[in-house]
């Protein structure tokens, strides 16, 4: 999820061509959301925060992240304040998903335990190869076919020391805030429902997923497929620690050790265009 920090806003004048379709997306979650709260508290016996809590971040949380996507199309963002801003909110989202589960679920419950370090170190290891193999595949930044989003990824690598620096503490701020609220207190949350583990896992997924909609629909399907890996380690171990571990990792790879890669394919296919626009 992207904290809007606009640099500059668009040179046309008059309303933004995204405000419909993000007035519509966020009108609807909204009212699923509403809806949602409403089925729990009548439907089942879950305490209040959980009746609260469980559609503010299945449901209106990934609205939000839908509505603001065509938002941010034809957008000069500011990277650091990209940063700073996700840091903040994803942060304030561990800490309200650690709320929600204390007393019930339970720390326990989702995920708050040791694991003996082989296990930690394989886990961890195989789910960051996993996921940047997933990144590398699907990324299609910097390459002729890149559309408006694929951009959008691209504007928002680190170039700068103090990017990098900032880049680096928005993933270690992702790998901890972003796996309590889904793998963590959603996964567990959702099977207080008796949905089966896996079940909870995917649709956990699916919304961690929409999250990241101002990727696109690769980076929807790309980041919710990660979802399901991570997901799997904690069904497995019991332990979050990997997922959090990975996760990290992950975005960490992605924006200072791919990213550089992706910014040096971008300038070349600009260089190559150009030169096939001269030779016209």
């Amino acid at each position: 999820m992207v904290e809007p920090g606009r640099e500059a806003e668009l040179s046309s004048p008059g309303p933004h061509p995204g405000r419909d379709a993000a007035r519509r997306r966020l009108g609807g979650g909204a009212v699923l959301a509403v809806g949602g709260v409403i089925v729990l508290s009548i439907g089942t016996s879950l305490e209040i925060r959980h009746v609260i809590g469980l559609p503010l971040l299945m449901i209106l949380l990934p609205a939000l992240a839908l509505a603001q996507a065509p938002l941010l199309e034809g957008e000069r963002l500011e990277r650091s304040v990209v940063y700073r801003g996700s840091m903040a909110a994803i942060l304030a989202l561990g800490v309200l998903s650690l709320l929600l589960a204390m007393p019930s679920p339970g720390l326990d419950a989702i995920g708050i335990r040791p694991l003996a370090l082989p296990a930690f170190v394989a886990w961890t290891t195989g789910m960051t190869a996993a996921g940047m193999l997933l990144v590398g595949l699907s990324s299609r930044v910097g390459s002729p076919a890149a559309g408006p989003r694929d951009r959008l990824l691209l504007h928002l690598l680190p170039r700068t020391g103090r990017e990098k620096r900032l880049f680096a503490g928005l993933s270690l701020s992702a790998g901890v805030g972003e796996e309590l609220a889904f793998r963590g207190y959603a996964m567990a949350a959702l099977q207080l429902l008796f949905l089966p583990p896996w079940t909870a896992a995917v649709a956990t997924s699916a919304a961690f997923g929409m999250m990241h909609a101002y990727q696109g629909m690769a980076g929807i399907l790309r980041t919710a497929l990660v979802g399901v890996v991570l997901a799997g380690s904690v069904l497995q171990t019991g332990s979050l620690l990997p997922a959090m571990a990975a996760h990290a990792l992950v975005d960490l790879g992605a924006g200072l050790v791919l990213g550089p890669r992706l910014v040096a394919r971008a300038h070349e296919t600009a260089a190559t265009l150009d030169r096939v626009r001269e030779g016209r």
